[in-house]
């Protein structure tokens, strides 16, 4: 076969684009090579690698009082998400009361280019940091509540294609998430002028790329293209902002599924009607931020998760 780019002879036969009706010979391939063009699953295809020690949740327990301090495990999205959007064909937000949200869902996720099978195939360090339990599901939707609350999926509302589907787990230990082709490494720290250290530099966990932090429960379940997901979330809190002068409750809340395009097609917010909504209320979207993040020490979970960091907000 001809390379599709130098017409050279000897082309990869196996060459694995999202095609599949071309070949690169090996020095196109190496130049060229990309996860909108390429089939990961190919073996020229590199895998992405973390020299980085994976930093796992932990627990530590105060002997005295039993109080539990949980510290934060780095989400990073999976960089096939990239090639992926979701259609929200339904989105019902109930607040019955200041205490307690219930979210009704209908989404599909769907390919912006040909992905084939390879979720994570590519990124098995990130499944890996992000937990062994979950191997094999992934996380395709974020509720942030801050500090106080927590989401729960509603019993037996889980379906795929109206099929009742288990395959779901809800955890709470993620503070900083990272979007695809984010990376974590061992680099220089600069560290001249804290007090903690001796030396001026040195080396420690460096993640480089996009994310934006804040307190959020991550919903896993398996990756299903094209596919219909019905679901009802539960959202409780258990403390909330009260401006006693204004006489205003403020309830903290949103929604992020994390892929490359999202498209509402049908939002609703139904208000109790016990409760009125302030007329400037106003929908804002969270832009990612470019960050290098030194980790210098491991971060409690606790008292680092009652804000959103981003870079910046758009109203409408």
């Amino acid at each position: 076969m001809t390379c599709i780019a130098c017409n050279n002879l000897d082309s990869i036969s196996s060459c694995l684009q999202r095609d599949g009706r071309n070949s690169l010979c090996l020095s196109c391939c190496e130049n060229i090579r990309s996860w909108d063009l390429c089939d990961t699953n190919c073996e020229y295809f590199p895998k992405e690698v973390s020299h980085a020690p994976l930093v796992k949740g932990f627990e530590l327990t105060r002997v005295y009082d039993g109080h539990t301090h949980t510290f934060v495990e780095d989400m990073f999205l999976p960089n096939i998400f990239s090639q992926l959007y979701c259609e929200i064909s339904f989105c019902n937000v109930n607040v019955f009361d200041p205490n307690h949200i219930e979210v009704d869902l209908i989404f599909k996720i769907k390919e912006i280019t040909k992905v084939n099978n390879e979720e994570y195939l590519k990124d098995d360090w990130k499944i890996a940091e992000n937990g062994e339990h979950l191997r094999g599901l992934v996380p395709i939707l974020q509720i942030y509540t801050f500090e106080h609350g927590s989401t729960s999926v509603v019993p037996n509302s889980f379906s795929i294609d109206n099929h009742p589907f288990m395959k779901q787990e809800m955890t709470s230990y993620h503070y900083k998430t990272w979007q695809p082709f984010s990376y974590a490494k061992k680099d220089y720290i600069k560290v001249k002028e804290k007090q903690e250290f001796q030396e001026d530099i040195i080396v420690g966990r460096v993640i480089e790329g996009e994310g934006f932090f804040g307190k959020n429960d991550t919903l896993w379940t398996e990756l299903l293209l094209d596919k219909e997901y019905k679901i009802s979330l539960d959202i409780s809190y258990n403390n909330l902002i009260i401006d006693k002068k204004n006489q205003q409750i403020k309830i903290p809340f949103g929604l992020y599924f994390p892929f490359n395009y999202v498209n509402y097609l049908d939002y609703s917010l139904v208000v109790s009607d016990d409760l009125n909504l302030e007329k400037e209320s106003k929908y804002s979207m969270i832009i990612p931020n470019k960050i290098r993040d030194e980790q210098l020490f491991a971060l409690p979970l606790e008292g680092n998760m009652n804000t959103i960091e981003g870079g910046g907000y758009v109203q409408d």
